[in-house]
């Protein structure tokens, strides 16, 4: 059993909340798309609002806006078709509703309807968040995949202190990551160059840089600060 002095610098809860939160974007804004999208398609009858009520409220600017809700009449029954978009400005007088003669419960108002495009070009992010969804998933799989292999060195893996090596700085987002690199030979003649997860340039310049690997398999190994055989 073998103690690893620095902190596993695994995201694994990060990117775990990542990536529903992923998820929870692209199935809302897609569904909310799709959703009125189908609205938009069903809709097959137009008639004047009988009246247009708001609710005014102050954004961020201070300035009233407000969702239109208008009301009609279809068949001597009053229906009412809620704006799904906010609007700035003086009180709309008039406007069209656009409804669905089998239903009129289903509707979009005009100004809805007119610019439906322009209004869903949100849909992009949700667009971007599917896309990232794919190295998010990858980058997923790889980090609890290296987990569970250094809690097996941690365990069975065998310990080489003060290997020689090398430190490569990467000048990245985080300018302060830097790797350990060795060119090990091990035990059965094989070379491999061996790298180390990012690890602070400070903390790499203590302290003796050490391998831990597992003899089936040289492909899985850690190197790391000052490791520690604890029984």
């Amino acid at each position: 059993m073998y103690k690893i002095k620095e902190k596993m610098p695994y995201k694994i809860g990060f990117l775990m909340s990542m990536f529903i939160l992923c998820v929870i974007a692209t199935i809302t804004f897609a569904g909310l798309f799709f959703y009125n999208l189908f609205i938009k398609l069903s809709v097959n009858k137009a008639i004047e609002t009988t009246y247009i009520e708001e609710n005014y409220e102050t954004n961020n600017d201070n300035e009233k806006v407000y969702k239109p809700i208008y009301h009609y009449e279809v068949n001597g029954v009053e229906y009412k078709c809620k704006s799904s978009i906010k609007i700035k400005g003086e009180k709309l007088t008039e406007g069209i509703v656009h409804y669905n003669s089998s239903n009129p419960k289903t509707c979009m108002i005009d100004n809805d309807y007119s610019n439906f495009i322009i209004f869903y070009v949100f849909l992009i992010p949700a667009i971007l968040f599917a896309i990232l969804l794919i190295p998010l998933t990858k980058e997923l799989v790889r980090q609890k995949k290296r987990k569970k292999m250094v809690e097996n060195l941690i365990k069975n893996g065998i310990l080489v202190k003060n290997i020689p090596h090398e430190i490569e700085h990467h000048y990245g987002i985080d300018p302060s990551n830097s790797l350990i690199v060795s060119e090990y030979k091990f035990p059965d003649g094989t070379v491999k160059k061996l790298k180390s997860e990012p690890l602070s340039y400070r903390r790499i310049k203590k302290g003796s840089k050490d391998l831990l690997y597992d003899p089936n398999n040289y492909d899985n190994y850690y190197l790391g600060i000052d490791i520690e055989k604890i029984n």
